[in-house]
């Protein structure tokens, strides 16, 4: 190989692994923030299932009451404006936990996606780090050699 042609493979090489780093920043910064989207929407099920808990807990509790105190005339009431009540924030707090859920799996499966792409950037800069390396040395080497034979030919001219 001619020296123009290792400084030309060279410089190819160094903008390849340029670029692939510069591609593993960006995919590793966007599988931070998936990652930090995760942890939001886990939090926020645990939330929504804390929420649910209680306000299962609240229904088991007035029906224990109901159970208890049957003859009360008023009960009936009380139990449809306890419903009434809990109603629209369980139907609301079920589509949060749905759009929650749908979002989590989305965001895992994004990150998983990114995990995926991020080990595969690993190889292939591992692999042209030792391309790199090993196109150095043999630029190196026939650099030597070429610097040898123009003090060879120096020699012979003089």
């Amino acid at each position: 190989m001619a020296k123009a042609e290792l400084d030309a493979a060279f410089i190819t090489a160094e903008q390849t692994f340029s670029l692939l780093e510069q591609k593993y920043q960006s995919i590793a910064s966007e599988f931070s923030e998936l990652q930090s989207k995760c942890a939001q929407l886990q939090s926020s099920i645990d939330q929504r299932l804390s929420e649910l808990a209680d306000v299962q807990a609240q229904k088991h509790q007035l029906h224990l009451q109901c159970l208890t105190h049957p003859h009360l005339g008023d009960m009936p009431l009380v139990i449809f404006s306890v419903i009434s009540f809990l109603k629209p924030h369980l139907l609301f707090s079920g589509r949060r936990d749905r759009e929650a859920e749908r979002r989590f799996s989305e965001t895992s499966t994004s990150l998983k996606l990114k995990e995926e792409k991020v080990r595969e950037l690993e190889t292939r800069l591992t692999s042209l780090q030792e391309e790199f390396s090993s196109t150095k040395d043999s630029a190196a080497t026939n650099d030597e050699r070429f610097m040898a034979e123009i003090s060879t030919v120096h020699k012979l001219v003089d």
